[in-house]
């Protein structure tokens, strides 16, 4: 008896089924991931406190990730493309490149203040194992200098029309900006997940940053 035939939309239309269950699986143990950071730290992440917290065995989960390093990384990456399409949309809605500096030093900061404790953690994690390498290399880097490409392009057309000062190099400004958000957040996080208190917040620290950069920067 011959076995009739697939129809091939029929049969793309499984594997797009599949792909779309593993997809939603990923996303679901990387969440259970983020729990178990944030609740448990870098001493409690381990691959059992990632299944349970996914509701499934350890080998399950290891037939998504490879190890649980693997997981971490996909974590920290997923957190990063957020973290630079929230950058993004805030320079694209500016109208100028003075005041998208502005724009991408708030979004940075207000983007990891409210999720601080998972920002802390992957941070010391990133630094094991090589999955700061690999995550600086496969997208920290290229989306970073996009951002930065975005920016700079902006300030120069600010230079065209006389509103940015001549002593001021668009790239260079582009740059300060982004890592001044970064040294506020670092810098409060830091003192925070050691138990301690800083004399200013991030909202006034971030709108002091603003008005420095935005005074620098203005013919």
């Amino acid at each position: 008896m011959r076995r009739r035939a697939v129809p091939a939309d029929s049969r793309n239309s499984q594997v797009a089924r599949r792909e779309r269950r593993r997809t939603q699986r990923r996303e679901q143990i990387l969440d259970a991931a983020r729990e178990v950071l944030v609740r448990d730290g870098l001493d409690g992440f381990t691959a059992l406190a990632v299944a349970r917290a996914a509701d499934c065995s350890k080998p399950a989960l290891f037939y998504y990730f490879d190890s649980l390093e693997e997981i971490a990384a996909a974590l920290a990456e997923s957190l990063f493309r957020q973290e630079a399409q929230a950058l993004r949309t805030a320079i694209d809605a500016a109208d100028t490149g003075i005041a998208g500096i502005s724009a991408l030093v708030r979004a940075y900061v207000d983007h990891h203040a409210r999720d601080l404790e998972i920002f802390s953690v992957l941070q010391a994690w990133s630094r094991r194992a090589g999955v700061q390498e690999r995550l600086l290399a496969r997208e920290v880097y290229p989306a970073a200098a996009e951002i930065n490409d975005r920016l700079e392009a902006m300030l120069r057309r600010d230079r065209r029309a006389g509103r940015l000062h001549p002593d001021v190099h668009p790239r260079r400004m582009a740059n300060l900006a982004y890592v001044t958000a970064h040294g506020i957040v670092s810098m409060l996080s830091g003192v925070r997940a050691l138990g301690g208190e800083t004399r200013f917040g991030f909202e006034e620290l971030r709108d002091e940053a603003c008005a420095v950069l935005e005074r620098a920067a203005r013919a």
